[in-house]
């Protein structure tokens, strides 16, 4: 007989990976708006995912669950890879690259939150 135990999650984790969730997805959202822009705002947009992948590493610091705190983590990474992505005074395939690449692993860690925290509103991104 195989017994499968589901971990329970605490709650304040993911509360945590909801504040993640809706960083990210704020995020996205005022990044979208600076590329409707007319003005070259990448390096507005670098320094804001910066801030905001300060933020999550803020807020991983203080999950409890080593599989939510991964995910929160990844998320921060990616975003800082995307913000030196931009950064890069060579316009190119490798910025492309580095800047699909990290958008990639936001999304994922942002599908980890999700599995893990299936409290996290399904209308988000």
């Amino acid at each position: 007989m195989l017994i499968v135990r589901q971990q329970s999650r605490p709650d304040g984790d993911c509360r945590l990976a909801a504040d993640v969730f809706e960083t990210w997805t704020s995020l996205s959202a005022s990044l979208n708006a600076m590329v409707d822009a007319p003005d070259d705002n990448t390096t507005e947009a670098a320094e804001s995912e910066d801030a905001a992948a300060r933020d999550i590493r803020e807020k991983a610091s203080q999950i409890a669950s080593p599989d939510i705190r991964a995910y929160a983590q990844d998320m921060a990474d990616a975003l800082g890879q995307i913000a030196d992505a931009q950064r890069s005074p060579d316009a190119g395939e490798s910025v492309d690259v580095r800047y699909r690449s990290g958008s990639m692993s936001a999304a994922a860690a942002a599908a980890g939150l999700r599995k893990e925290c299936p409290s996290i509103p399904k209308d988000r991104q």
